[in-house]
């Protein structure tokens, strides 16, 4: 004898479509972001003889620390954006009520992170920035830090950042309240024998 249980998820409202495209957005910038990241940290060991042959080591060797201190933190981030936003997706759409809590605290925590990317980002631009000529220190930050990834970073951060704030926003609007309620709902109703039925 089985049981079949006659009750379902509703369809989310558009406010929740919107913040599950946000957060699907958000991944896809945040994937762009993890690639030019890996393919930058791997290039960089191949630059760093050419320009120590041209310019101090010491402050070569300042400028690449502090460039792979930024990759490192922006290769976390990309890293735990591409797993845990399309989770967190999953289950909001899935009325999950957990999961809206999360997506925001998991929107504060980014947009702390990305404050300490920026500040990241300026420190290693502006290293040995007292000793080097402007010339040198542009041709080291194009070396080791081509147009492409630059352009890429450029608009993927703040991508990444609006579409979870926007999603984050979206999920704590009335409509996406009553959607996440629903699940209780049906979670009470799944257990209900008048919304049973029963075969053999």
């Amino acid at each position: 004898m089985g049981v079949i249980v006659s009750v379902a998820i509703p369809a989310p409202p558009r406010t929740v479509a919107i913040a599950l495209t946000a957060l699907l957005v958000a991944t896809g910038a945040a994937v762009a972001e993890l690639i030019v990241d890996v393919v930058n940290l791997l290039r960089i060991p191949g630059r760093i003889p050419v320009l120590e042959s041209h310019y101090d080591p010491p402050y070569v060797h300042q400028i690449v620390v502090e460039l792979r201190g930024t990759i490192q933190l922006t290769l976390t981030l990309s890293l735990a954006t591409v797993i845990l936003v399309p989770l967190l997706a999953w289950l909001d759409r899935r009325a999950f009520r957990v999961a809206r809590i999360l997506t925001w605290v998991f929107s504060g925590l980014l947009g702390i992170a990305e404050v300490s990317a920026i500040a990241s980002d300026s420190a290693w631009k502006s290293a040995a920035g007292g000793v080097l000529s402007t010339a040198a220190l542009k041709d080291i930050h194009a070396a080791l830090a081509p147009a492409w990834y630059q352009i890429v970073h450029f608009i993927a951060e703040p991508v990444v950042l609006v579409a979870v704030a926007v999603a984050a926003i979206l999920l704590a609007q009335s409509s996406a309240h009553e959607f996440f309620q629903s699940r209780w709902t049906v979670d009470a109703e799944r257990f209900a024998p008048v919304r049973r039925t029963t075969t053999t």
